[in-house]
This record gives structure tokens, C-alpha cells and sequence, in this order.
């Protein structure tokens, strides 16, 4: 009876061990994909200067953006679309056919589009490049930051490549004054 006793015992705590065992690996994976799903979903941005590219920086849900695929603005949130701190068009920006998406997808080469961008500069921050460079990112003066300070916004030419892709853009590489912005809309789409 005791070697029965001992037996169905081990035999329950065997069962109990592997069942937390799968529990765990089932939280485990939720987990995992939870963040997998975070991480695909995050818009990202990453800066250009002096040859190299910084990390990609996740944007907050407080950074907004608003416009379409061909033109848009990213501005705080509480804030207007009107208080853009970043403005992208793109000149004559058309959705490829089926054809050209899937020959750009076999070579990997982006699309280019000329186009502007807009952005601010102060007194103190009077070159985007020295912005760059000083804060390793991409960043960004935003009127609401510098208060009474005047700011000035600038119009700049720009090259915008396009990744390769088969449904809607969504990473875009901006280059102008000697610096690049790399956006990364993840899943997000504009509406």
C-alpha cells in the first residue's frame, strides 16, 4: 500500500510540475507575442548623419501622425495637426502596380521620390544637421517647447526613398541638409 501511495504520489507531483512547466511556456509565449505584436505595431524613427544611422527609437502614442502616404505631419498629441513639428511630401507619389511592387520586391531596390520637408529652428538650434548630432536621434523643435523663443520653420528639398512593399509603405528614408530621417510605420496605416 505504502509503494502505491509513494508511486501515485510522484505520479501527481510529476503531473503538477509538468502542467505549471506547460502553464509557464504557454505565458511564456503569450508574452512573446504579445511584444512581437507590440514591437510590429510600433512606428519607429531613427536618424542620418555623418555616414551612419542611429537606433530606431519607438514613438510614444503621444506622436501623431496625420495626412496620407504622399504627405503627412507628426505633431504631439494635445496638440494640432497644424502644430506639426515634421512635415514629408512627396512629389508625383503614386501607388505602383502589381507589376513594378513585385519586381521591386525581387531586386530590394526602394523607390525614390523627390519632395520637401518642414521643420523648425531656433536661435539656439539653427542647424538640423548640429540637432542631430548633438542629441544622437532624430530630433525635433517643437514650438510648445520653446516657449516665448521664436522659432522659424524651414522648407527644405528632399530625396524620400520607399522600402519595397506589397500592400502600403512603411519605411521611408528622408534625406535633406546633410541628414536623413528613417520613419518605420510598422503595421500602423494612415486611414
Amino acid at each position: 500500500m505504502k509503494k502505491i501511495l509513494f508511486i501515485l504520489n510522484l505520479l501527481f507531483c510529476s503531473l503538477c510540475i509538468n502542467a505549471r512547466c506547460h502553464t509557464n511556456q504557454n505565458a511564456m509565449q503569450l508574452a512573446l507575442q504579445a511584444y512581437m505584436y507590440k514591437v510590429m505595431n510600433t512606428r519607429q524613427i531613427c536618424a542620418y548623419f555623418d555616414g551612419y544611422w542611429s537606433e530606431w527609437l519607438s514613438l510614444g502614442d503621444d506622436v501623431i501622425f496625420s495626412g496620407s502616404y504622399s504627405s503627412f505631419v507628426i505633431y504631439q498629441q494635445n496638440e494640432g495637426p497644424w502644430d506639426y513639428f515634421f512635415k514629408v511630401s512627396l512629389d508625383d507619389f503614386k501607388s505602383p502596380d502589381k507589376k513594378s511592387k513585385k519586381k521591386h520586391m525581387k531586386s530590394g531596390e526602394w523607390y525614390e521620390y523627390s519632395g520637401k520637408v518642414e521643420f523648425y529652428i531656433s536661435d539656439d538650434y539653427s542647424d538640423i544637421y548640429e540637432i542631430f548630432k548633438k542629441s544622437k536621434r532624430a530630433a525635433f523643435i517643437t514650438k510648445k517647447a520653446m516657449g516665448e523663443r521664436p522659432v522659424k520653420r524651414i522648407v527644405r528639398n528632399a530625396t524620400i526613398r520607399v522600402k519595397p512593399y506589397k500592400r502600403k509603405p512603411q519605411v521611408y528614408n528622408i534625406f535633406f541638409d546633410k541628414v536623413g530621417v528613417g520613419i518605420n510605420f510598422g503595421k500602423w496605416q494612415f486611414l
